[in-house]
């Protein structure tokens, strides 16, 4: 019986032999069209023009929304700061100002004189000497003598004369720089010539004071409304309790604001502002 190849054999078993084997072929009973590369590369199936013009368009709208979708992110973070910066520079405000509101120094009103100025709108002072008029700024003002626990050694009385407005003139500013936007404190104690508020009326008690120093930027307005008085006069009794509303725009908002004019310089204003509240009891003493 004739031998057969162990490789002739393999080829058997997995169905590869032809009928007319090649002798002279390294693989005499392959098939000669399975090792054809001709053939090979004819039965390989390529993408067409119509799939390939599919795919780059599916790309691209993917492509869109993950921008879209980054560009909405960065959108709401940033509104988000802006939010939280607001925040924050109410709250310093108001914590300093409820603190020193809390200790005013309560007796005869020619003791110790209290005092709120309201005004619409103000000339506030540019870098420069000329005068601008920014839409929407209020000069409210509030002073009063306070037992604040401020005291420095140098100092042999703890009670201060506190005025604060926004937007002093640049002469009222300590570092004579403008003060557009800012809310200013005047910090009067007795080794200053301005601390000469006893037995004398409201407003010549506090038109001598120290020079305002900047607490926080960008506001837009500042209101005063007791409970004793008309918000829209002037109130020489101590109220009871002090409404204070700051409204403030972002640093990216106020920088936008002021490249404005006119009407639309007001509605932005309008729209992008954030008002903020803090009610104060007098009483409240710490």
């Amino acid at each position: 019986m004739k031998k057969i190849k162990k490789r002739e054999l393999g080829v058997r078993k997995c169905g590869l032999e032809t009928r007319n084997s090649n002798p002279n072929s390294p693989f005499p009973n392959l098939n000669p069209r399975i090792l054809s590369t001709n053939n090979y590369q004819r039965t390989t199936r390529h993408f067409t023009l119509l799939e390939m013009l599919m795919s780059v368009l599916v790309l691209t709208i993917l492509i869109l929304v993950m921008s879209k979708f980054y560009n909405f992110t960065v959108t709401a973070s940033k509104r988000a700061d802006s939010q939280i910066e607001m925040l924050e520079s109410a709250r310093v405000a108001f914590d300093l100002m409820a603190t020193e509101l809390r200790c005013i120094k309560v007796g005869e009103s020619e003791e110790y004189p209290f005092l709120y100025s309201q005004d619409s709108d103000i000339a506030v002072s540019s870098t420069t000497d000329s005068d601008i008029t920014y839409d929407g700024i209020g000069s409210e003002t509030i002073a009063f003598i306070s037992e604040t626990p401020v005291t420095t050694s140098d100092l042999t009385s703890s009670l201060y004369e506190i005025q604060y407005k926004i937007c002093p003139s640049i002469a009222e500013m300590r570092d004579g720089k403008s003060a557009t936007g800012w809310l200013c404190r005047s910090l009067t104690g007795n080794t200053s010539a301005g601390w000469d508020f006893i037995e004398k009326s409201d407003e010549t008690a506090f038109s001598t004071k120290d020079q305002f120093d900047r607490i926080i930027p960008y506001a837009t307005n500042i209101n005063f409304k007791f409970d004793n008085a008309d918000p829209s006069i002037e109130t020489t009794t101590h109220p009871s309790t002090v409404e204070i509303k700051l409204t403030l725009l972002s640093k990216d908002n106020w920088n936008k604001w002021n490249d404005l004019t006119g009407s639309a310089k007001t509605a932005f204003r309008e729209k992008n502002e954030k008002e903020f509240t803090r009610l104060v009891h007098i009483g409240e003493r710490i």
